[in-house]
């Protein structure tokens, strides 16, 4: 029994002295205030928060101007009641047009980078079906009805694609945003 306890007692100071000796030669870690630990923790925190407000701030800027965009759209679909698409075409390529151009220019430099990323594909998704509108708005040469709808089905599955991406990427920095936005 006094063997156990005298080992017992070895096997402590021979520890002790080996975390001794390490400190002395590589140096004791510093400790860090309570203060300090807090200022760390509430400027990540801030971080989070700040690319949260971002994300945020472009979708509602970027979701107000869809809104007034549809709007406008319903508007000039009811006014005419028109049944083809070549009857309202120079008119809503004119709103989509004006729409992307006012997107595509909201500050995206705040937000995370592979937020941006995502919101920069979803952008030129957008143009790219703004430019074939135009295109077709601007064209002597009309297309049928048909071939017209598999496009724009083509371009509006890319556009909803690319925001299902958007949305799915804010959720990580803010889950609960699409509730919050309607989405």
């Amino acid at each position: 029994m006094m063997k156990s306890i005298l080992s017992i007692i070895v096997f402590t100071l021979t520890f002790g002295f080996s975390v001794l000796l390490i400190g002395l030669v590589f140096g004791f870690p510093e400790k860090e205030s309570v203060a300090e630990v807090f200022e760390i923790r509430s400027s990540h925190t801030r971080c989070l928060n700040q690319s949260q407000r971002n994300i945020e701030s472009l979708l509602r800027r970027d979701i107000n101007k869809g809104d007034e965009r549809s709007s406008e759209i319903r508007e000039i679909f009811n006014q005419r009641r028109a049944t083809t698409y070549q009857t309202n075409i120079s008119d809503y390529s004119q709103y989509i047009r004006e729409y992307v151009d006012y997107s595509e220019n909201l500050d995206d430099s705040r937000v995370p980078a592979d937020f941006q990323k995502k919101w920069r594909a979803h952008m030129k998704a957008w143009r790219t079906y703004s430019d074939f509108l135009h295109k077709t708005a601007i064209s002597s040469e009309k297309m049928s009805e048909t071939t017209f709808a598999q496009l724009e089905d083509d371009y509006n599955s890319e556009i909803t694609r690319t925001w299902y991406d958007v949305l799915s990427n804010a959720e990580e920095y803010y889950p609960g945003i699409r509730r919050k936005l309607g989405q």
